[in-house]
């Protein structure tokens, strides 16, 4: 029980660590059409 509750939080984390890198890509993205306009 104790163990799939591990593997649990390690897959949100990964999840969390995937989703800010995303959106820091995002925000570069917006930055540098901010930069073109």
């Amino acid at each position: 029980m104790a163990k799939s509750q591990d593997q649990k939080q390690k897959k949100t984390k990964e999840t969390e660590v995937e989703c800010v890198s995303t959106q820091a890509s995002i925000g570069k993205r917006n930055a540098g059409s901010y930069t073109n306009r």
